[in-house]
């Protein structure tokens, strides 16, 4: 008594949470118009800095001051 015919790979993959692919994602946002949000290594980075104790935080700030540093020097 159903209606039609359908797929079971289709039906599975709408009723079970499951990962999405990043093709899947472009195509669904081309589809609806939806943007994707892009991950940003900036804002990952940021949040593990604001788990850091104060003191591994100083760490972190000299550790970047000494990188940037050698990048100026060698010209990058």
């Amino acid at each position: 008594m159903g209606v039609g015919t359908y797929d079971r790979s289709k039906v599975q993959k709408m009723t079970v949470k499951r990962k999405v692919s990043k093709a899947e994602a472009e195509a669904i946002s081309t589809i609806t118009g939806f943007a994707l949000t892009p991950q940003t290594e900036g804002a990952d980075l940021l949040r593990k800095y604001q788990q850091l104790r104060p003191d591994q935080r100083t760490a972190v700030a000299r550790l970047l001051d000494v990188m940037l540093a050698e990048g100026k020097a060698s010209g990058q």
